[in-house]
């Protein structure tokens, strides 16, 4: 608890029950943190208020923090990024799942924000079993309260399973960027992006990129990749 201390959380499911945020302070506070909805659950935006700055991600969790009420001279912007130097475009790179066939990549929790289970069934429903493409998905969750521990139990469960579809389960970081420099195309279509981290680094690697046309990820992917229009909005309960 020292004079200048920044209070983070970066698992922004979680972040609104950390104990962090609740602890007592001395000195000068700033709160930083990702957030995917555009309110604050009440308690804690409160709490918010006990800090002397709230630190986020993109303008869009600015513009909302202020629509909901926080002093907007209180609120800054200290975005995200990429590093350009690990992320960038490489034909020469290639991955064992990618070679000769044309290939769409998803990287991230298996959960309902990630839109994972409709980002599967778009992928079986628009390709026939003759054409030569494949899905490969990195997606495991093990903290889901689903009921279900792995994403083969989950493919299963929900009547996903498909010879296409090959799993990677998290691989180790130098073959994760081998895959996005090498995939044909990256898949993101969450419901809400404080920021995406996945999607800015599969479009430094210049790989075409298909994602949701909302939220924090429009930081950077507005105007590049292919966006998916959204039709409506819903309460997060829903």
């Amino acid at each position: 608890k020292t004079a200048y201390e920044i209070v983070s959380r970066d698992w922004s499911s979680d972040v609104c029950s950390s104990d962090l945020f609740y602890d007592n302070y001395y000195g000068y506070k700033i709160a930083f943190n990702v957030w995917e909805t555009d309110l604050y659950p009440d308690d804690f935006f409160k709490r918010l208020f006990y800090f002397d700055e709230v630190w986020v991600r993109s303008q869009w969790q600015v513009d909302n923090l202020i629509k909901q009420g926080y002093p907007k001279e209180r609120v800054f912007l200290v975005p995200e990024g990429v590093d350009v130097h690990t992320f960038y475009p490489d034909n020469t790179v290639t991955h064992p799942l990618t070679k000769d066939k044309f290939t769409f990549s998803v990287a991230g929790r298996w959960d309902y924000r990630k839109s994972i289970k409709e980002i599967i069934e778009t992928f079986i429903k628009t390709f026939n079993n003759n054409e030569p493409v494949e899905l490969i998905i990195s997606v495991d969750n093990p903290f889901s309260n689903d009921g279900l521990k792995t994403t083969e139990e989950r493919l299963k469960h929900y009547g996903l399973e498909d010879d296409r579809i090959r799993i990677l389960h998290f691989p180790p970081r130098e073959e994760y960027i081998r895959l996005l420099k090498s995939c044909s195309v990256f898949v993101s279509c969450a419901r809400a992006e404080g920021w995406n981290l996945p999607l800015i680094e599969a479009m430094a690697c210049g790989t075409p990129s298909i994602y949701s046309n909302c939220s924090g990820q429009l930081e950077f992917a507005e105007g590049n990749g292919i966006p998916v229009r959204i039709s409506h909005e819903l309460p997060v309960s829903a």
